[in-house]
């Protein structure tokens, strides 16, 4: 399987250098500082935590536990299981305008190559779920997965043999585009076909979220404030931008996807944005003044 390995990264961090504001770990022992649970509304969700007791998977990372599909027995046929990491928005959104995000963990997979498989996926209401190789603020990756590394059902993932422990790592930059979001979700999930491998399924240890933020960026965007109205709207919305000159507007979607570009306008003029053409859900404009940049959600109805 290739693996996908970007430098984005380092370029990226050179011209938006971040310092570190502590670490948060979940190890499935004793010191878990990261918030995660295990998925119970799928049937049949297999994961597990404690020490792994298996022929490939004998033991953990950092004794003595870690999590795994199912610390005894192979996975069986027709399993999805999944379970949630939560970076919660005390942890980084709600001090700081703009992070730096950087996930890692250790694992090993054992699976049935280009048929089972294990995948990680991003959302920002527990609702829309997106694979994290296609998260657009998703900067760079080792060890990875890629676009062609896919599994039944065209599903980027691990799948094959990981040939002992593996370091992962992603690295998020969300510099200039501060979410104002409650938590960031990062779903772990194993799914196997209707063969049956007798293969040992899919073992992390060590999960590691580091925030950090990002410097070069107006932190004092929200001492000013633009309106939208109305908010839930259906035709159009309209942006009261007060005394503050607007030089650009995106709009984003929930996946993080860019709907719309609009240029700059005088101060103290409203602009009227049509919405109408958007599909009803929940929208962020991003919003950059001559005085910094401020993110509002909207809903579209």
């Amino acid at each position: 399987m290739k693996k996908f390995l970007c430098v984005l990264f380092f370029a990226a961090f050179v011209n938006a250098p971040a310092f570190s504001q502590g670490y948060y770990t979940a190890d499935f022992d004793t010191s878990t500082s990261l918030p995660w649970r295990i998925d119970t509304s799928l049937a049949g969700n297999i994961w597990q935590t404690g020490p792994p007791q298996k022929i490939i998977f004998d033991s953990a990372y950092s004794a003595p536990n870690v999590i795994v599909t199912d610390t005894l027995n192979p996975y069986p046929v027709n399993n999805r299981s999944s379970f949630i990491v939560t970076v919660t928005n005390a942890m980084v959104f709600n001090s700081w305008n703009a992070i730096y995000l950087m996930v890692d963990f250790t694992h090993k997979y054992d699976t049935d190559s280009l048929h089972d498989g294990c995948f990680i996926e991003l959302s920002l209401d527990g609702v829309t779920w997106q694979n994290i190789i296609n998260f657009p603020f998703l900067q760079s990756a080792i060890n990875s997965y890629s676009a062609t590394d896919t599994i039944t059902g065209g599903i980027p993932a691990f799948s094959g043999s990981s040939n002992g422990w593996q370091f992962v790592q992603y690295d998020f930059m969300l510099c200039g585009f501060p979410f104002p979001i409650d938590s960031l979700l990062f779903r772990f999930t194993f799914q196997s076909d209707s063969i049956n491998s007798n293969k040992e399924g899919w073992m992390i240890d060590d999960i590691h979220v580091f925030p950090n933020i990002c410097e070069g960026f107006n932190e004092h965007s929200r001492d000013f404030e633009i309106s939208l109205f109305p908010n839930p709207g259906s035709g159009e919305l309209i942006m009261d931008n007060g005394k503050w000159k607007i030089e650009v507007i995106e709009i984003y979607n929930m996946l993080g996807e860019k709907r719309l570009t609009l240029n700059p306008t005088p101060k103290g003029e409203g602009l009227r944005v049509d919405i109408s053409w958007l599909a009803p859900g929940i929208y962020f404009a991003r919003i950059g003044t001559e005085n910094g940049i401020i993110t509002k959600k909207f809903i579209k109805q």
